[in-house]
């Protein structure tokens, strides 16, 4: 494991600096990545600051799921952001986080196979491979810090995940010959990440979000999703222009989803396919 370790630090040092003078902190082990950046971002820690594990023994996803993450096969970080935004924007940066993963990830699976799923979700084929979580630090009005955590299923095989998590996780690795290299998938995450981020705050959101819709499963597609104030069906109908869900419900009228999980009914092609094995 110090060999790893030993390595990877070695690595940090030639990541790209997301905004100088930040710096990658590289552990063994942690509960959580995103504690950890949050815990240093009420200190002052600098913009960029990313925290990096081989191990998280308490990760967390929304919707106070837990995230599993071994050692050896995942990639398990977060980072500081401090952007001019409103706290009602700050999910804007969980997309941009799924944009930035589906082009840094893409080159390694070939076939198109990848796919952004609202809010949070990467998937490969119908199965999530990796996932982001945003929290935020405001003060009153004002958005001081933000700490965006993803965890990559990189190269996971599929019997090593819990049962519980059996036909519903994917690895990028799976089937691959090439499979993925932990520390140039996150280089390249930094770069794609660093550049959209960027963009946005010159150019608003409306670009990420014509984006996101094209690397994001096809929308008219019959959903259910669960929300805090129930489960709702229909059909996904797009983004607003705030980046929330649209959901058509049978009536013709349109939801707006702030959050929620969103489960896709099977399409034809995958119900035929499941019907025919």
């Amino acid at each position: 494991m110090e060999g790893i370790l030993a390595e990877w630090r070695e690595e940090a040092e030639q990541l790209p600096a997301m905004f100088p003078p930040s710096r990658a902190m590289v552990y063994e082990q942690l509960p959580s990545t995103s504690d950890e950046a949050l815990r240093l971002a009420r200190e002052g820690a600098a913009e960029g600051t990313l925290i990096l594990t081989d191990r998280q023994t308490a990760g967390r996803g929304r919707m106070g799921r837990t995230w599993y993450a071994p050692p050896g096969v995942n990639l398990s970080f977060s980072f500081i952001l401090r952007p001019p935004l409103a706290p009602r924007q700050a999910h804007w940066l969980t997309l941009l986080a799924g944009v930035a993963l589906h082009r840094a990830a893409s080159g390694w699976v070939p076939g198109g196979g990848l796919a952004l799923k609202w809010p949070n979700d990467l998937l490969l084929g119908e199965r999530k491979c990796a996932g982001i979580l945003t929290e935020m630090i405001a003060r009153g009005v004002r958005l001081d810090a933000v700490v965006v955590g993803v965890g990559i299923n990189v190269l996971q095989l599929p019997q090593g995940f819990p049962p519980e998590l059996g036909g519903r996780a994917a690895a990028l690795g799976e089937g691959v010959a090439d499979p993925p290299q932990r520390m140039k998938l996150l280089a390249g995450f930094l770069h794609e990440f660093s550049g959209t981020y960027l963009r946005l705050l010159a150019e608003g959101f409306d670009p990420l979000r014509r984006e996101w819709l094209t690397r994001a499963l096809p929308m008219g597609r019959r959903v259910s999703v669960e929300t805090p104030s129930g489960v709702w069906s229909g059909t996904a109908d797009g983004l607003d222009e705030a980046g929330f869900l649209r959901l058509r419900r049978e009536d013709g009228g349109i939801v707006r989803v702030t959050a929620g999980e969103v489960n896709f009914f099977p399409s034809e092609e995958s119900a035929a396919s499941a019907k025919d094995s």
